[in-house]
């Protein structure tokens, strides 16, 4: 897993490709702008991807960053528990 999709906005691009290259890889992301969340669904499936709070305080920010997103219900309900639950 990595945490902040490789260490939030600045290196989502190369977390995507790491990601799209080994399948065993999921993203966390915590701390990335709504913005980035939306690039690295377009090229990773939702079921890769989680949710994080990065501290316990940004938990309701972060919540709310990925129920805020206009994407399917079913890849909010990955990212949000099921990526998680099926690890």
């Amino acid at each position: 897993m990595l945490s902040h999709a490789g260490g939030g906005g600045i290196l989502a691009a190369e977390a995507i490709v790491a990601a799209l290259f080994c399948p065993n890889i999921y993203l966390e992301l915590s701390s990335l702008m709504p913005h980035h969340v939306l690039e690295v669904l377009a090229h990773v499936p939702s079921n890769r991807l989680m949710i994080g709070s990065d501290l316990p305080e940004s938990l309701d920010i972060e919540m709310g960053k990925i129920l805020g997103l206009n994407i399917a219900e079913g890849a909010k309900r990955d990212i949000l528990y099921n990526t998680t639950a099926s690890l």
